[in-house]
Formats: C-alpha cells, structure tokens, sequence
C-alpha cells in the first residue's frame, strides 16, 4: 500500500542518515578513515530514500531542487543564514545555491521544461 511504501521510505530514509552519521562518528571517536567513497556510497542511500518519499507524494526530484533554491534565496537575501557546518567550516546557503546553479548547468533542457509546465 502507499502508506506502508511511505513508513519503509521514511524509516529508511531515518536509517541511511543515521549511518552518514555514523561514519562521522567513527572518524571522531575510533580514527576511521572518512573517505569520499565511503559518504559517496552512504549519501546515495539517502538519496534513493529522498527520491522514494518525492515519487510516493508525487515530487520530482527538479521540482525538489527548484523548490529548495526558492527557499534558500530566499533566506540568503531575508538573513545571510548560515545551513549548517562542515568539518568546522561555514557551509552557507551561498553555497549551497552554487551547487545547485551547477546542476542547473549540467540538466538546464529538464529544467526549463518543468519551469514551462513540463515534465
């Protein structure tokens, strides 16, 4: 059913965070190796869950991003709101508007299309 496809998706998604976090954890506590192919893998989990939850309630994922953007220029114009932290360095909506500006670049005919009405 939809709704027991939605709670696999949302303790899924609970789930595959907690682990990107983890990897964190055992980098602070134990001295493990933080790899990039090691988030790389554990944030491909994560977005397959995202992904999930957005195709379930009928989401795509550039409706996703675009909705996302809107929402962080807005904030970086209202606050200069600082997202969050990465490894002790300011990761702020700035940047995380770049990235977005570069998937714009790399899938701009999907993009304008969903701009346009279409899918």
């Amino acid at each position: 059913s939809d709704d027991a496809n939605f709670y696999e998706a949302i303790l899924g998604l609970s789930a595959e965070v907690g682990e990107v976090s983890e990897l964190y954890q055992k980098y602070i506590r134990d001295n493990a190796d933080f790899t990039r192919d090691n988030l790389i893998s554990e944030l491909g989990d994560v977005l397959y869950y995202i992904t999930a939850l957005a195709t379930i309630n009928n989401i795509t994922l550039s409706e996703l991003m675009l909705y996302n953007e809107h929402k962080l220029n807005e904030r970086l114009i209202d606050k200069h709101e600082v997202m969050m932290h990465d490894f002790g360095k300011a990761f702020d909506a700035q940047d995380v508007l770049d990235a977005f500006q570069k998937v714009r670049q790399e899938h701009k005919s999907t993009i304008d299309a969903l701009k346009k009405g279409g899918d």
